[in-house]
């Protein structure tokens, strides 16, 4: 008779796996001990797990999870068709976050002594934490956050085209960013205002005299005359030759008012007189009789 000695098999090893997001993978190794044995099985149970390698004593194992929740495995080596030992261990999967519907705000194009608002929106699903940041030029500032939405403030110190970025970062992992950008032009400015003069005119005459104004960064600029008796002959650009025709006797006053894209406005007054012509009537000859030379009459 002959006796041999049982297969032991020991030292067993879970492979340890870190909670890791549905879509990725991760793998950990199982170890055990065998002797007293010729020939080692080994077959893997569970959803989500494969033999990545094996060798002996040594089972490298794949975590590939399709959905979330918690998979549960079973590495079981059989010694010699006879003795059996099973590793039981445990992974993690959640759902990786997602940022999405991302929202630009909008600034309308404003002075370079104004402030805009704008606001940018988004979504974040399977996240615990948020954090956005803000960068770009100086001129953008955040005025306010809340879920899913950051308003924006837009405050330039000077013409030209601002750009900035909003980044969203969900759970320290995802990152998404929201580009944008703003514009600011100068104010129109109306200056070197200088009114019109007319002399002094009989009633039924006319005067001539030109208003004269500068004006800078604007695209349009228009003109408005009020006053009776006044009326614009001719204008240009900075220049405005009015009209003074009264027909009765008295002090007028008028005003150029003038407006540089629809925002800024000055006025030019001025005034005029006019005085009632002087009127020679009722003219009576002398009549003469005929006389001699020597006499008078």
């Amino acid at each position: 008779a002959s006796a041999i000695l049982k297969p032991e098999i020991s030292d067993l090893v879970a492979p340890v796996f870190g909670e890791i997001y549905v879509g990725e993978n991760a793998t950990s190794v199982a170890t055990f001990s065998v002797q007293n044995a010729s020939d080692v099985d080994v077959e893997l149970a569970g959803e989500g797990f494969s033999i990545l390698n094996e060798s002996f004593g040594s089972v490298e194992i794949k975590f590939a999870p399709s959905a979330a929740g918690t998979f549960n495995g079973f590495l079981t080596i059989t010694a010699d068709g006879v003795v059996t030992e099973t590793i039981e261990f445990s992974a993690v999967a959640i759902l990786k976050p997602v940022i999405s519907n991302l929202v630009v705000p909008e600034f309308s194009v404003i002075y370079s002594d104004e402030q805009a608002t704008g606001t940018a929106t988004y979504s974040v699903e399977n996240a615990n934490s948020v954090e956005v940041e803000l960068i770009g030029d100086n001129a953008f500032a955040i005025a306010s956050k809340y879920n899913g939405a950051v308003e924006i403030t837009f405050t330039p110190d000077a013409a030209g085209t601002f750009n900035g970025a909003l980044t969203i970062t969900a759970d320290g992992v995802v990152t998404e960013t929201i580009e944008f950008s703003a514009v600011a032009i100068l104010k129109p400015v109306i200056s070197d205002l200088v009114a019109p003069e007319f002399t002094q005119i009989y009633v039924g005459e006319t005067a001539t005299s030109v208003a004269t104004y500068s004006v800078a960064n604007a695209n349009n600029v228009d003109v408005e005359l009020a006053g009776e008796a006044f009326s614009i002959l001719s204008e240009s650009e900075g220049s405005v030759e009015i009209v003074f025709a009264p027909t009765t006797a008295g002090i007028f006053n008028g005003a150029l008012t003038i407006t540089a894209d629809g925002v800024v406005t000055e006025t030019i007054n001025f005034s005029a007189s006019a005085i009632l012509k002087p009127v020679i009537s009722d003219l009576v000859a002398p009549v003469f009789s005929e006389i001699y030379v020597g006499e008078t009459t």
